[in-house]
């Protein structure tokens, strides 16, 4: 009686933790989400190298400003100013290290059909988690 007892212990602390990973999970991907258009509002409203680098990550700073201009002035020339989501982001929390380090850090890869004042498109926003909030990385076209 007391080993059952020991062995239902084991699995119910078990089970809790588990349950707390789910629950975790679900709220980074949801507070990531949440955060995908206020970041497109800052960095492609129009777009800007400056906005990339305040609401970025410390790895857009190192970046050469040749290759910086090249990207905003095509992203501007293709889509044109960001105007809005067509669709929820839909964003898979994932661990690894940045370009410029090894800490262990949480990126958001957030995908989503973003309307832009060209037309709209099928893009892939990846956010930084920095201590409490997520932060610009990367930004990829999917479908154009």
């Amino acid at each position: 009686m007391i080993l059952r007892n020991k062995i239902l212990i084991v699995v119910a602390i078990a089970g809790a933790y588990f349950l707390s990973v789910i629950i975790r999970a679900h709220y980074l991907e949801k507070s990531a989400s949440n955060v995908v258009p206020n970041v497109m509002n800052l960095i492609a409203r129009p777009w800007s190298i400056e906005a990339m680098e305040i609401n970025g990550d410390a790895d857009i700073k190192s970046i050469a400003s040749a290759q910086k201009e090249k990207l905003v002035y095509s992203l501007d020339s293709l889509f044109g100013d960001y105007e809005g989501q067509v669709s929820e982001p839909n964003c898979n929390i994932v661990t690894g290290t940045t370009k410029s380090n090894s800490i262990k850090r949480q990126f958001a890869y957030c995908l989503s059909e973003m309307k832009f004042s060209k037309h709209s498109s099928a893009t892939k926003l990846t956010l930084v988690k920095n201590e409490e909030n997520w932060v610009f990385y990367d930004f990829n076209i999917v479908k154009y």
